[in-house]
């Protein structure tokens, strides 16, 4: 059968594998609720992106290839997983902090059984991301909620 959806909350959107065109990531700053997030492309000559949030690095995603893992701590967060003593149908992941959704897209090139859910604390950050550098997903239902504290 289809995959499970991997789920984003900025409330709640459910992504699931995208069969259309995703247009080209856009290079450049955005203002976002928690400041200013930008899209960087590698100077390397892949197509890998680095999302920067108020000037830190925040997430890598190469549109290419979702298990190229550039960050240290992602190839941790990877290798602990892989070394887990479960089936894909098992394995069920609660990411807190999206961006790029980095670790959720390669989870679901490596576990496409698993069920994920990502949370991330600007909604925006996700607008940026979600029809660009998420390129092999799509939302297919948003219900976006502005939460005004």
């Amino acid at each position: 059968g289809r995959p499970p959806p991997i789920t984003l909350t900025a409330c709640q959107d459910v992504l699931v594998p995208a069969r259309r065109v995703v247009p080209r990531p856009v290079a450049g700053p955005r203002s976002v609720t928690t400041g200013v997030a930008a899209l960087v492309p590698d100077d390397d000559g892949r197509r890998g992106w680095t999302l920067y949030v108020n000037g830190m690095e925040s997430s890598h995603v190469d549109l290419d290839d979702p298990t190229r893992l550039d960050f240290e701590y992602m190839r941790w967060l990877s290798g602990a997983i892989e070394g887990l003593d479960r089936q894909d149908d098992a394995l069920q992941v609660l990411h807190l902090g999206g961006g790029g959704c980095t670790l959720a897209r390669y989870l679901q090139a490596t576990h496409p059984l698993a069920r994920q859910v990502v949370v991330e604390l600007d909604a925006e950050v996700l607008e940026l991301t979600r029809g660009t550098i998420h390129r092999d997903l799509r939302l297919a239902r948003e219900r976006l909620r502005k939460e005004v504290s």
